[in-house]
């Protein structure tokens, strides 16, 4: 682990894949300070296991495996013991440069990907966060083509019907 030319590298993955990594946990965990644990694990198994990647251009999609799995480990140990969220004392909401309607849709989407089901949001962070096809949804699933698709056209269709029923249509007001 001393290698200078590894550590290089890793330093290289943290940099140019953490954000990426960290949004893409947020939306399927909905806790930053989760996202935050599950990334930190998954820059650990980098650290543990990615001298064994030998095609470095695949690296952010290794990256999302190891989250995706580090995200459904953590769903199976959850369902095995109560978890109790407390609000970080300190913790406030950060500011950023974007506009407020940008934030809005941001927050609106999040909490329509946080209700639906762990299912359908893993197959659907698979396909629009990870790029990957149906079939390489269902061979990293181990599930049936069919099942990868229904996935996610419910999840999909879940998902639009949230979002359009959590809009609101602003009243005109005449000037």
């Amino acid at each position: 682990m001393t290698d200078p030319d590894w550590q290089k590298t890793l330093e290289g993955w943290v940099r140019h894949h953490a954000d990426a990594v960290f949004a893409y946990l947020f939306r399927m965990t909905g806790s930053a300070s989760v996202a935050e644990d599950l990334a930190q694990e998954v820059f650990l198994t980098a650290l543990q296991k990615g001298g064994q990647i030998r095609e470095p251009e695949r690296v952010r999609g290794w990256l999302y495996t190891v989250a995706r799995n580090a995200y459904l480990a953590s769903r199976r140990a959850a369902k095995t013991a109560p978890v109790v969220t407390l609000t970080e004392p300190g913790e406030l909401p950060e500011e950023t440069d974007r506009a407020s309607h940008l934030d809005f849709d941001e927050e609106r989407l999040q909490q329509a990907l946080a209700e639906l089901p762990p299912d359908y949001r893993v197959v659907l962070m698979m396909f629009y966060f990870e790029e990957l096809s149906y079939r390489e949804i269902a061979d990293q699933l181990h599930l049936p083509l069919g099942t990868v698709m229904s996935r996610l056209s419910r999840a999909k269709s879940q998902l639009k019907s949230k979002l359009l029923g959590a809009a609101v249509i602003a009243p005109s007001v005449p000037e």
